[in-house]
Parts: structure tokens; C-alpha cells; sequence
């Protein structure tokens, strides 16, 4: 005959995490992260959509045209040159009359900091 017996789980002590730590820590550190992301991207969004106003507001087509390519859309010189049909070295001479352009027209870029806080 078989018996049943029940255990006896009181002398068992249960060791618990501090209140504060453990999964909510994470959790709220997390959301925390996530937060300063969506901020990151949204600050990111802006800088773009203010560097493509600044480039199109530019006098010079060219210098629109080989600054939109590098900054925007990512492409280097040696493709740009073949793009637009130039040597590759008037295409590196050309992206550096743009940028001194663009300082020129926009002083204030070159000091500022992008987030308030001093950090790009």
C-alpha cells in the first residue's frame, strides 16, 4: 500500500530580490534607453532636414549638386566624379570650393553644438 506524504516547506527560507532590482530595474532602465533613442532619432531627423535646407539654399547648382551626394545621399567622390562626368580630382577640388562655400554662408555651423549639450 502506498501512502501519500505531504512535505513540509517551512523551515525552506526563499531568498527575494531587494524591491528595486532585479526585472523592474531592467525594465524601467530599458524604457529609459528606449526614451533617449526616440529622442536620438527625432534630433537626427531634424539635423537632416536642416543640412538638406542649407545645401539647397546654396548659390552655386554644382555645389548643390556634389554636397546633396556626399552628405545626403552617401556617395563618394570617385562615383560622384563619374556621375557627373568630371575627373575624379576637379570633383575633389569642386567638393572643396562647396564646403568653403557653405562655411561661408553658414558660419555659425562650424562652433555650434548639435544637442545643447555640447555632444554632436
Amino acid at each position: 500500500m502506498a501512502y501519500l506524504h505531504s512535505v513540509d516547506y517551512s523551515a525552506d527560507r526563499v531568498q527575494t530580490s531587494p524591491t528595486g532590482s532585479g526585472f523592474t530595474t531592467d525594465a524601467i532602465r530599458l524604457a529609459d534607453m528606449e526614451l533617449d533613442i526616440e529622442w536620438k532619432i527625432a534630433a537626427c531627423e531634424k539635423l537632416r532636414e536642416t543640412i538638406i535646407s542649407q545645401i539647397e539654399g546654396m548659390d552655386d547648382q554644382r555645389y548643390i549638386d556634389i554636397l546633396s551626394r556626399v552628405y545626403i545621399h552617401r556617395m563618394d567622390l570617385m562615383d560622384i566624379a563619374a556621375e557627373m562626368n568630371y575627373d575624379y580630382y576637379w570633383c575633389c577640388h569642386l567638393h572643396g570650393e562647396a564646403l568653403r562655400a557653405f562655411e561661408r554662408k553658414y558660419p555659425q555651423i562650424r562652433n555650434e553644438p548639435q544637442d545643447g549639450n555640447g555632444k554632436l
